[in-house]
């Protein structure tokens, strides 16, 4: 009995070492073997902060689970042309995201000088999206600033967001750090201005129409709004935001023109007549007139009056005139009307 048990005792181990020989030849077989691609040769080489005259070192294939080169047939062919790229393309879909994470060049520090040339300095879409394509969570530090010299400088990855196929962005704390301020002490771009006037627009206006229009015993009054009317101004000033956008005046011409687009495409789509017509212009925040007649001279005047209010601010403040000239491409406003006309009167 006891040599039987040594017997199987050695049966067993024998298995096990025959096993992992096999894995090890699997695993070296060419087939499965990572495979190495060219050096990136983009025209968006520059960027990198790490260029030298040297290709830089070729990055190795992955082994790829067989779920996933079931659904991507093309993953090695997609990496290899992204190693070539030195970044994801514009038009590039979540599994070229998830799959630049893999090349030599993901997550590298770019160029700050490169980066910002003719490029307004500040975090907008296009300047978050062109490092995000890089694999860093921020675009690259434009100047020292020496209240952030004792914060780490050292690269570390993000926690993968829910919905980005777990695609870690690197980012230092000096970096994270820098940005933080750097958006509340700056002008903010106009596309992040709009997304805070809509916001606020419709829940300030919104709280009040409700309001208004209750059945029943009011939970909130008038003066609970307008106190949390307040409240909601100082956090976008605090976050900085113009508190020009922000103005009774300036939200309800935000909800005109964005009812007046919506309404127009009603029109241009032959429902102007229609069921759905008339329930959007059933829960309209804003005067219907506003919205379905032609706007008058003063009218218009008077939806940009905020706008021109800020930048007339800042060119008081002498703020960097990059700025101002961005504003003005961005709302197709001209020098002259801006800064020799008033501003007009609220609907």
């Amino acid at each position: 009995m006891k040599f039987q048990r040594i017997l199987t005792v050695l049966g067993a181990a024998g298995a096990c070492i025959l096993m992992a020989i096999i894995l090890r030849h699997l695993a070296s077989s060419p087939s499965l073997a990572p495979t190495q691609v060219g050096a990136p040769n983009s025209s968006r080489s520059a960027l990198r902060t790490n260029q030298t005259d040297e290709a830089a070192p070729a990055a190795k294939m992955p082994t790829f689970p067989q779920a996933f080169l079931r659904e991507v047939p093309d993953a090695f062919e997609r990496l290899a042309r992204l190693e070539r790229l030195g970044e994801v393309p514009e038009d590039s879909d979540t599994k070229d995201q998830y799959l630049a994470q893999y090349t030599s060049w993901w997550g590298k520090r770019l160029d700050p000088k490169e980066f910002w040339k003719d490029r307004t300095m500040w975090l907008d879409r296009s300047a978050s999206m062109t490092a995000r394509r890089h694999g860093r969570s921020y675009p690259p530090i434009p100047y020292e600033d020496p209240r952030f010299d004792s914060r780490s400088d050292q690269d570390r990855s993000t926690f993968p967001a829910a919905d980005s196929l777990h695609i870690p962005y690197v980012l230092s704390d000096k970096e994270h750090a820098f940005w933080g301020r750097f958006v509340k002490t700056h002008p903010q771009p106009p596309e992040s201005i709009d997304v805070e006037q809509a916001r606020l627009a419709h829940e300030i206006l919104g709280s009040h129409y409700h309001l208004e229009h209750q059945a029943g015993p009011a939970r909130l009054t008038k003066a609970d709004l307008e106190e949390a009317d307040r409240h909601g101004r100082q956090l976008e000033e605090a976050a900085g935001f113009p508190p020009e956008a922000f103005t009774d005046e300036a939200l309800q011409w935000r909800l005109v023109l964005e009812n007046r687009q919506q309404y127009e495409r009603y029109v241009s789509g032959g429902l102007e007549n229609t069921v759905y017509s008339s329930n959007f212009l059933a829960r309209l925040l804003v005067d219907r007139g506003l919205v379905t007649d032609p706007l008058t001279d003063d009218q218009l005047k008077a939806a940009d009056a905020w706008k021109i209010a800020y930048l007339q601010r800042l060119r008081r403040e002498q703020t960097n005139e990059s700025y101002i000239k961005a504003y003005l491409e961005a709302w197709k406003l001209s020098p002259t009307r801006v800064f020799t006309t008033t501003n007009g009167s609220g609907p």
